[in-house]
Order: C-alpha cells, then structure tokens, then sequence
C-alpha cells in the first residue's frame, strides 16, 4: 500500500504523490480527509497545515480558497523543490484515483464528525466500490452504515484495549457485524508480533475470515519482516497458513522492489 502517495520523493497527500505511486501500479493508496471552513472536504494528514505547508494553524480554521494561497510542496522538506504545489480535494482525488489501475484506494477518516458529508460526497461523484472507508474507531462504521452500504470498511488501529481476554471476542464480532472483511484490520509496527495475546488475536483474526496488515515498513528490514511474516493455525480441525494480506509503505518503490515487480 502507498501511503500518502510516495512521501520519501514526493510531498505526501499531493497530486504529484499520488501520480508518482500510481506509476508503478501498488494495489492500493491510502489518503486523508478533511473539511475546511467553508465545507470542503480535502486532502492533508495533520490538523494543522504547518508541517506540509507555508502556512500555520489549524486547516478547519481555513476556507478552501484561503488554503490555494499556500504552498502544499512541503517546503519544511523539499525547500522550494515542488514550490507552487496546491492542496488536494476529495473530488480530485477520486477523480484521479479512478482513472488508474490500483486495486483500492482508501480514504482515512480523519474527522468523524464529517463521516456524513464524506458519504455524500462519495456517493455523489459514483465512486467505484475499489473506495475504501479506513476508520480508527468501530463506532465510526455504524455511522457509515447509516449512510452507505455500498462501500468496503477497514479499520486501522489494533489497540491494546482489544487485546484483553474481555474485549477480544466482542471486537471479532463488531468488525463482522459490520462486514469488515474486504478491507482489513490494520497493525501498528509498535505491535509486537511475537507476543502470545498478539499471536492469539491474529489467529482469531484469521478464524473468522478476516484480513490483516501492518504499517508503516518504510525500511527493507521492516518490509522484509512484514512479507515473510507466516504462521501455521489449527482452525475447525485443519491447517491455515496466515500471512499479512497487506504492508503500508512511504517508499512504494523499496516495497516493490522486494516483492520482484520493480527490477533493479
């Protein structure tokens, strides 16, 4: 997965980003959404503008044609190498992502207080069913549900609240309920994956088809770790081999570089 596009050549959650990653065909790119002042929903990680921008403050405290005055090339990182570089809408976004070849796109639920006009807009601009709602928090999926049953959910935070013996089975349960499964549960890399409550949950996972990634591998250790990451479990009296469904990088080209779809 490209996250944010390809950040470690490009200004992450920009147009130039997402084009860049495109190129080399990932299965996905994951993106953010916000809302400015004046209601439109756009593209940016932080709440505040300061770190990918020339701006400061918080992006809801800005109209959409307040944020067009500011250089989104991240100048903090690149200087003036992508000066110029203009923040992104949701309606961009889609648009792009549906004119390429990538499996899925996911759209991360930064302000779920929006989740309405998030589905409305979606709606509205017919986005295929490769759109991917990515929530941090499985309340927020129940509000989606109100509004769409069209699109995929994936739910991005393993916390270790859902690792106690009193929580595991009912979380299991929640992400069925609300048909968590074309997305996927999603692992930090703080999640210590040689853990027995960790090794547990991923078989529990795994017992009720439900599909899991890591993030963010950004280095070939940590790729490497993440693709050859394999377990055996017993379930239903038979063997099953589970593996990541998904890895999140900032580097799509080392990703696919290891996988062998990139050659030197």
């Amino acid at each position: 997965m490209a996250h944010r596009g390809y950040p470690v050549v490009y200004p992450e959650n920009t147009m130039i980003s997402f084009e860049a990653a495109s190129k080399y065909n990932p299965e996905i790119i994951e993106t953010d959404v916000r809302k400015t002042k004046d209601g439109v929903l756009v593209i940016n990680h932080d709440e505040i503008i300061d770190r990918t921008s020339n701006g400061t403050g918080l992006l809801r405290d800005y109209t959409y044609e307040e944020l067009l005055d500011f250089d989104f090339g991240n100048p903090k990182q690149y200087g003036d190498k992508y000066k110029g570089t203009k923040i992104v809408t949701l309606k961009e976004a889609i648009a792009f992502f549906e004119t390429t070849d990538i499996e899925e796109y996911w759209l991360e639920v930064k302000e779920p207080q929006n989740i309405d006009l998030l589905c409305d807009t979606v709606t509205s601009l017919k986005a295929s069913d490769r759109c991917i709602f990515n929530l941090w928090n499985l309340k927020d999926a129940k509000e989606i549900r109100k509004y769409t049953k069209d699109y995929s959910i994936n739910h991005t935070g393993i916390l270790e609240e859902f690792l106690r013996e009193e929580n595991k089975e009912a979380f299991i349960k929640e992400c069925a309920k609300e048909d968590i499964k074309k997305g996927s549960v999603e692992f930090g890399t703080f999640f210590n994956l040689e853990s027995k409550d960790r090794l547990e949950f991923i078989k529990l996972c795994c017992e009720n088809n439900i599909k899991l990634g890591i993030w963010t591998m950004d280095d070939i250790y940590s790729i490497a770790k993440a693709v050859c990451f394999n377990m055996n479990i017993c379930c239903d009296d038979r063997f099953m081999d589970f593996s990541f469904d998904n890895f999140t990088t900032n580097n799509v080209v080392l990703g696919l570089k290891f996988l062998g779809r990139i050659k030197e």
